[in-house]
């Protein structure tokens, strides 16, 4: 792997910037990936809603379902591309076979639900990774960088939904009123394939690169984080540097060296009287040192290295002193299980006994204080619209029926026997008639008491005021004397 050939700046980044990283990718080699995704990825996107033409629904599943092997065409593209080898359409094509044909019962199967698959996508498609290794690798890169590529996976699911809605809202706005196809029938009827897969193929198209080039650039960061690419590229800089230095200082020593050979062969070379000084070698190997050592103090003052965790954890340094023998059975199990119950045991009979005393304690102060009870609630006055407060009713209900009979109120005789018989069964009988009941509800909550000549009667009493209050038919004075009879040989004694 040739590092300085990246075309983008090695350095550490934040999870989310290599995300942005990642689009930036898209968007610098953008008509290379989509050039070859429309050529490659489309026509199979085709023909599986052609053959499952039928069935809309299932070409829509098998769409979705090989969105892993679709991924595999951006990542070549991207990851060729930013090592400065930009793939053609031709070549791409090429690569399909194998990149199509490796490693599949994985990604087509549990790996297909992983929620940071374009973050393991290039551990096995660039490094080639498989079994044991592989997951040995991802568990290696992943760190805390996997929260982020689930998040990314999430973000461009929501994106890819965007985009589908988009185009069904763009298309029912196209659409004349007059030829309206309802949402339903868009993606149930007979042209349903164009629905759905049409959405799909178009949602993939425009968000899958994205999510691919984000993962694999969270893929970057992690091994320039780990493998420390950034400061290899540094000490290679350094060293260029220090060889071109390397040799402007001995260029003037070869020049000397080369004018001295030239002035010995033409014998102007002076006597042994003469002493030519020539300049010292330069300290090659201190200025080598110092360059280094300078280099690793400006690498170690970035803020990543400035960062310092203290951490705390328990190693195990053995038994202090082994227990006597003679006390050991003290150790058992089974004598601490014992030993945690009654604790749980004589805690649970303290509160219950605060508890106790708390309820005493009020009690004895409500006897004191002379406090009673609340009150019961009051019956409710009325019941069907009817009064059935006992003041509101007469002292002898049969001689006041009998008497509205003889006046030819019969409706008004009825209804005084009908509330008086309800008024019974409020008060005296404490059945719960709520006030928006029906006759026929009361007569039922009557029934659910089991049967009775009292209830018997009730039956009959609400039959003739239901017709003399709804159907305008009251019985004769003849009839309601005899109800007026019988009120009182069933209710009379109680009432």
């Amino acid at each position: 792997m040739r590092l300085d050939t990246l075309a983008v700046a090695v350095r550490p980044r934040d999870s989310w910037e290599s995300i942005d990283l990642g689009f930036s990718m898209i968007r610098h080699f953008g008509r290379a990936v989509f050039a070859s995704w429309l050529a490659i990825v489309m026509p199979v996107i085709v023909f599986i809603e052609l053959v499952c033409i039928k069935m809309p629904w299932l070409g829509l599943l098998l769409v979705w379902w090989l969105k892993p092997l679709f991924d595999r065409i951006p990542l070549y593209i991207v990851s060729q591309a930013v090592f400065g080898t930009v793939p053609t359409v031709r070549q791409t094509l090429s690569a399909v076979p194998r990149l199509w044909s490796t490693f599949l019962l994985w990604p087509l199967t549990i790996g297909r639900f992983d929620p940071a698959r374009s973050f393991h996508l290039p551990v096995f498609q660039l490094e080639g990774l498989r079994g044991y290794t592989y997951r040995s690798r991802v568990r290696v890169l992943r760190g805390r960088t996997r929260k982020t590529a689930v998040w990314l996976t999430v973000v461009c699911m929501q994106f890819g939904l965007v985009v589908a809605l988009s185009l069904v809202s763009l298309a029912n706005l196209l659409i004349p009123a007059h030829a309206y196809i309802p949402l339903g029938r868009f993606f149930l009827g007979p042209h349903a394939w164009m629905g759905p897969g049409g959405l799909a193929a178009i949602s993939i198209i425009v968000v899958e690169p994205f999510y691919v080039a984000g993962g694999f650039a969270l893929y970057l960061n992690r091994r320039i984080l780990l493998e420390g690419w950034d400061i290899e590229l540094a000490f290679r800089r350094m060293a260029t540097r220090t060889g071109q230095s390397t040799a402007r200082a001995w260029a003037p020593v070869l020049l000397i060296y080369l004018t001295g050979v030239a002035m010995a062969a033409a014998g102007l070379w002076p006597g042994p009287g003469y002493a030519v000084q020539l300049p010292p070698p330069p300290q090659m190997k201190r200025v080598s040192d110092v360059g280094v050592r300078l280099a690793i103090a400006d690498i170690l003052r970035q803020p990543e290295f400035q960062t310092t965790t203290t951490g705390k954890t328990w190693k195990y340094i053995g038994q202090a002193s082994s227990p006597s023998r003679d006390h050991q059975w003290l150790d058992a199990k089974w004598l601490r299980v014992i030993g945690t119950g009654l604790e749980i045991l004589l805690w649970t009979l303290l509160a219950s006994a605060l508890v106790w005393l708390i309820v005493q304690r009020a009690n004895r102060h409500r006897g004191a204080t002379g406090a009673r009870p609340k009150p019961r609630a009051p019956e409710p006055p009325t019941v069907l619209g009817l009064s059935v407060a006992p003041a509101s009713l007469p002292r002898d209900i049969t001689a006041a029926a009998r008497s509205l009979s003889q006046e030819g109120q019969y409706t008004a005789a009825l209804s005084l026997l009908y509330r008086a018989a309800l008024a019974y069964w409020v008060t005296q009988a404490r059945i719960k008639m709520p006030a928006g009941a029906t006759e026929g509800d009361c007569l039922r909550l009557v029934n659910a008491r089991g049967a009775s000549p009292r209830g018997e009667y009730f039956a009959r009493l609400t039959a003739a005021w239901g017709g003399a209050a709804y159907g305008s038919a009251p019985p004769q004075a003849d009839k309601i004397d005899a109800l007026a009879s019988e009120w009182a040989r069933h209710f009379g004694a109680d009432a």
